[in-house]
């Protein structure tokens, strides 16, 4: 399966964006209804840009995600991290 480069904006604590790569399939999983768990914590997805091959997003911190609506969670583990 190819990966797909993605940067994302608005981590907690991270001042720069940080690079992952993912599969094909999960890609086409990001939308903006997807919440998205990066390193035990929860966001939602507020932009998502598409570059070519590269995916830009920015995110938002969730600090309850149980409160809100159920909607599709996407995991990046952390072992992708660059």
């Amino acid at each position: 399966m190819q990966q797909v480069p993605v940067k994302l904006y608005g981590l907690f604590g991270k001042f720069r964006p940080v690079e992952y790569e993912i599969d094909e399939e999960m890609s086409q999983k990001l939308d903006k209804d997807s919440l998205v768990d990066v390193d035990n914590h929860c966001y939602e997805i507020c932009s998502l840009f598409k570059s070519g091959p590269q995916i830009f997003i920015n995110l938002r911190l969730l600090p309850n995600p149980q409160l809100y609506e159920p909607r599709p969670r996407l995991t990046f583990p952390p072992a992708t991290a660059n």
